[in-house]
């Protein structure tokens, strides 16, 4: 079921910058950033309200060092990373495709990170993997 779920994702996150690509012809791509977080921030509370005890729970155990590291994965991956999402989708509309696909080559740092900071071994596999990746970016770049 995960797999599927990743799937999912998957298609989701492919069709997303289309719809987004399609509304930024018309609209500044701050407006359309600040209309998706309301929205997100809507759905988010309405998620934590029926989770509101573990919610809870959690929130009693969490600490100033953990709120750290939270606020600066939502500041560069949530924030940033979404503000510059936006900009290079109203700025490059024609090219969409490729800056998306360069956006999704992500899995190589999360493989490197996880290398360094975590100490997971890189497999042959995965570097199988990083090729395809970027070999798969470069066609799809060269158009």
């Amino acid at each position: 079921m995960l797999y599927f779920y990743a799937l999912l994702i998957s298609f989701f996150w492919g069709i997303i910058p289309i719809i987004y690509n399609v509304l930024l012809k018309r609209l500044n791509n701050v407006t359309v950033m600040a209309i998706t977080t309301t929205f997100y921030a809507i759905l988010l509370m309405v998620l934590v309200f029926y989770n509101r005890d573990i919610v809870m729970k959690d929130l009693n155990k969490i600490t100033n060092h953990e709120y750290l590291w939270i606020f600066i994965a939502t500041f560069f991956g949530v924030f940033l990373a979404n503000y510059l999402y936006y900009y290079i989708l109203k700025q490059g509309s024609s090219e969409v495709a490729i800056l998306t696909a360069l956006m999704y080559t992500c899995p190589i740092i999360t493989l490197l990170g996880a290398y360094f900071f975590l100490n997971d071994k890189i497999s042959q596999r995965a570097l199988i993997g990083i090729l395809l990746i970027v070999t798969g970016v470069i066609c799809i770049c060269l158009k």
